[in-house]
C-alpha cells in the first residue's frame, strides 16, 4: 500500500496529533525533518508543517508499506494505523480550502485533498497575512474557501430546449 495524506498544522495541532499517534504505534523516532512511526518493521512517515515567520507549508502522513512478497511483516497492522490516522486528521481537521498560483490569483479553484488543523485554521481567520503553501518555494497558495451558501444557488434560470 502507498498512501498519503497532506495537512497544514501548527505546533499546537501536532502535538494533539502526536499524542493520538503515540497511542497506535510502537515507537515514534526522529528523522532530521520528519520522523518514523514505527510499528513493527514497517513505518509510517510523518512529515509535520514548519512555520517561520508567516508562512505556513504543507506537512504530510505516508506509507508504504509494500506487496504481499516484498512489504515488511507486519503490513496489515501498520496500513491500519495509517488508516486510523487518516480518518483522526479527516475527522478533526477542514478541508474546506481553495487553491491558486502565484500570480494567477483570478483563477481560484476549491482543493478538497488538503486539510487544515484547528489551530492553524485559527490562526488563519485571525490573521489575513498568515500563507498557506505547499511549500516555501511553491508558487501554489492556499486560502480558506468561501462559504458555498453564500455564493448563490446554481438552480438554471430557465428551462433547457428539449
Amino acid at each position: 500500500m502507498k498512501a498519503e495524506i497532506q495537512f497544514f498544522m501548527t505546533a499546537a495541532d501536532a502535538e494533539v496529533f502526536i499524542n493520538y499517534a503515540e497511542g497506535l504505534v510502537d515507537s515514534i523516532k526522529e528523522n532530521g525533518e520528519s520522523s518514523l512511526l514505527k510499528i513493527g518493521d514497517c513505518q509510517i512517515i510523518y512529515t509535520p508543517s514548519v512555520l517561520p515567520e508567516n508562512t505556513l507549508s504543507a506537512g504530510s502522513i505516508a506509507i508504504d508499506s509494500g506487496g504481499i512478497d516484498a512489504g515488511c511483516k507486519q503490513r496489515l497492522k501498520a496500513e491500519a494505523v495509517y488508516k486510523k490516522l487518516r480518518k483522526w486528521i479527516k475527522n478533526n481537521y477542514s478541508n474546506r480550502l481553495c487553491t491558486w498560483t502565484e500570480g494567477n490569483a483570478d483563477k481560484v479553484s476549491r482543493v478538497r485533498d488538503f486539510w487544515l488543523g484547528p489551530d492553524a485554521r485559527q490562526r488563519k481567520e485571525s490573521d489575513s497575512k498568515m500563507e498557506l503553501r505547499l511549500s516555501f518555494t511553491s508558487s501554489t497558495l492556499f486560502d480558506l474557501a468561501p462559504d458555498m451558501n453564500v455564493m448563490g444557488d446554481i438552480t438554471p434560470k430557465t428551462k433547457k430546449p428539449r
